[in-house]
């Protein structure tokens, strides 16, 4: 028994492992059984994608003017550079313990 004939048999058992897992998962071993025909929630899907639900919502159209929402995150950031420009050691010592910095 040669190197080829022993690559060919694991070549072989490994086809047949993968087609056996594919029947104990989808009773079938046919791409089409194989499709995925779950859906995701927004929160899900951006969290899978890496990115936040309003982003997902913004690329599939749902919203067209998120106005409102860029002005609250432009309001939050300048809050918190405010706040740690002008707050004292303890205001910095907070954020450091509650944000882990």
């Amino acid at each position: 028994m040669g190197l080829m004939d022993i690559l060919n048999q694991c070549i072989t058992a490994g086809h047949e492992m993968t087609k056996a897992i594919a029947i104990a998962q989808f009773n079938d071993d046919s791409p089409e059984a194989r499709k995925i025909t779950r859906r995701w929630r927004i929160g899900e899907a951006a969290d899978l994608v890496g990115v936040s639900s309003q982003a997902i919502m913004w690329a599939a159209g749902f919203i067209t003017q998120p106005v409102m929402a860029i002005i609250t995150v432009i309001l939050s950031v300048l809050i918190l550079t405010m706040t740690v420009l002008l707050g004292d050691r303890r205001v910095k010592n907070e954020l450091i313990r509650r944000f882990h910095l």
